[in-house]
């Protein structure tokens, strides 16, 4: 199983993150009448669910865990 190389906990988080941001035009009563995407991206994060330890921006599980054999 994978553990934190810092506490040693075995369970992780992962947020996914998204962001839109777009160009809107609203009528006259102040409703939404069109929008254009004009980017859009999305990233998820990894960390250990107990101390919060993060790896690198490529969040790759081995940046902050390592694997033992359960016994």
């Amino acid at each position: 199983m994978w553990i934190c190389k810092e506490c040693g906990c075995a369970k992780f988080k992962i947020t996914k993150i998204e962001e839109t941001e777009r160009e809107v035009v609203f009528d006259k009563d102040g409703i939404e009448d069109e929008s254009k995407e004009i980017y859009s991206n999305t990233r998820e994060t990894l960390e250990c669910a107990n101390c919060g330890n993060s790896g690198s921006i490529f969040h790759f599980i081995e940046d902050i865990a390592e694997w033992v054999e359960e016994k």
